[in-house]
């Protein structure tokens, strides 16, 4: 009877070990996940902070004038619009990489999209940023569907988007 029990014990103590390596793996395989998303997130994050130093204080003027008139943009309103766009659009692929890693809430590359062109590319100067002075280079591997789908949504907007801007804000000088 004392050997039936010794091994039922020793059963149940191997079980108990084999469960708690399985455990062990898993958490080891979730700490090595948080860690590379920790990472790409760190990685990132210095680079929106390089765009943030080229920017300084000066983008409230240089929008204004992007979003306005164009033609009173000086070279260095355009490095500050620049960087600005780099730096938006490196946090955009920051925010959804950490929504593919399963931190987040899942990503509608509809709405980020949208985002994008509504918010930013709706004067002249960030839309010319967009399609002509971008090296394609600069967005592989970053969210190449989310590229495509604003190439789309601009090309929904047929020739209309570069004046959005400017159109919102004189609706708000007259009645």
């Amino acid at each position: 009877m004392n050997q039936g029990i010794s091994k039922y014990v020793q059963i149940t103590a191997n079980f108990g070990i084999l469960c708690g390596l399985i455990l062990v793996g898993v958490q080891i395989r979730e700490a090595t996940r948080i860690a590379e998303a920790q990472f790409s997130y760190d990685a990132y994050t210095v680079a929106i902070e390089s765009q943030s130093i080229v920017i300084g204080e000066h983008m409230g003027a240089a929008w204004a004038k992007a979003k306005v008139n164009s033609l009173d943009l000086t070279d260095h309103d355009l490095v500050v619009i620049e960087a600005f766009l780099i730096r938006e659009w490196l946090h955009n692929v920051q925010q959804l990489q950490l929504i593919n890693a399963g931190f987040g809430s899942s990503s509608n590359l509809d709405v980020s999209a949208n985002k994008w062109v509504y918010a930013y590319l709706g004067n002249t100067t960030a839309l010319r940023w967009w399609k002509n002075t971008r090296v394609d280079a600069f967005f592989v591997g970053m969210n190449p569907e989310l590229k495509e789908r604003i190439d789309t949504v601009i090309d929904e907007f047929d020739g209309e988007l570069s004046n959005y801007h400017a159109e919102g804000l004189r609706s708000l000088r007259s009645d």
